[in-house]
């Protein structure tokens, strides 16, 4: 760590304990006062939020058109290269440790494209897509799971029935991928939002980066570096 670092490191410091100090010496009532009122203007955050999250999925559907033949190239490339839905899995900071388990590793090799199809124009939601070649673990050519938003702020998955090839394969690895992400109570909408908006959008990138670093996290270093 160089000097201006540590001197960095020393006044975010020292201010923190200046903020603990000055919330330490509030009394209980005054404490829960201000974390009702800060509960309050989250809330209304929340909610802008959720409207800009329905108004970019309008967006995302008006140019999804206009992205379909170069999606189309794009899939028609990658399938040229081996292991590449593997090796973009495992570059991503988050999803590398979600997609620990073994054998979620050998059903990722048999994965050939990820798609994102948008509602039509009076819904809200979208569908996730993973394809796959023939395999030893389901006789899926694709597996779907469909969101929905719903204007009161519900969320529902609605996945495709799994055709697993062994009957006992949920059964003997419960804490495979798939077997969560396929189970229609459990959502899971954190990890769709990271398929649409990392693996679906920029794959490549991905591939390129170091195990373990997002492309966001690759562009933060070289602006570290520049300075």
């Amino acid at each position: 760590m160089g000097k201006g670092d540590k001197r960095k490191s020393e006044a975010v410091s020292a201010e923190k304990g200046k903020q603990k100090q000055k919330l330490q010496e509030l009394s209980e009532e005054e404490k829960m006062k201000l974390m009702e009122e800060l509960d309050n203007v989250q809330e209304k955050l929340d909610a802008v939020d959720e409207k800009a999250s329905k108004e970019i999925l309008q967006i995302e559907k008006k140019f999804m058109k206009e992205k379909r033949p170069m999606l189309e190239e794009r899939k028609k490339l990658i399938a040229k290269i081996p292991d590449f839905w593997v090796t973009v899995f495992s570059h991503h900071p988050d999803l590398a440790l979600i997609f620990s388990e073994e054998v979620d590793q050998k059903i990722l090799s048999h994965m050939t494209n990820i798609d994102i199809q948008y509602s039509d124009e009076q819904e809200a939601g979208y569908t996730v897509y993973l394809h796959f070649s023939s395999n030893p673990y389901f006789k899926n050519a694709v597996l779907t799971k469909e969101f929905k938003f719903g204007d009161d702020g519900d969320i529902s998955a609605d996945p495709s029935p799994v055709q697993w090839k062994d009957s006992k394969f949920e059964e003997q690895n419960p804490e495979s991928f798939f077997v969560a992400w396929m189970n229609k109570e459990n959502p899971m909408l954190e990890i769709a939002e990271l398929l649409t908006e990392s693996v679906f959008k920029n794959p490549f990138a991905l591939y390129m980066a170091p195990m373990g670093v997002s492309d966001d996290e690759e562009d933060d270093d070289d602006e570290e570096d520049d300075e």
